[in-house]
């Protein structure tokens, strides 16, 4: 599942999503395993293949213990609730 998820994320790397909150960002592939939201300009996360894997235990992405173990889990949620990623 990671991997069609992960290509997925890939593919639509520069296109525009909404964070968990409404707020509009694109991202850049670092490399095979990496990726950088950007925001207004900024970016302060790296987010990795291994995070968005380690999040797919949750069924609960809104949930309170998400969003204080996932790094980004405004920008890890909104592109897996996003209907390309999926």
């Amino acid at each position: 599942m990671i991997e069609r998820i992960w290509n997925n994320i890939i593919k639509h790397a520069g296109e525009i999503f909404e964070t968990a909150t409404g707020l509009p960002f694109t991202y850049l592939v670092k490399d095979d395993h990496t990726i950088i939201p950007i925001r207004d300009g900024e970016h302060k996360w790296s987010l990795s293949k291994n995070l968005f894997e380690k999040t797919l235990m949750y069924s609960d992405y809104s949930s309170k213990e998400f969003n204080n173990k996932i790094i980004g889990s405004s920008y890890v949620r909104g592109l897996l609730e996003d209907r390309r990623i999926k």
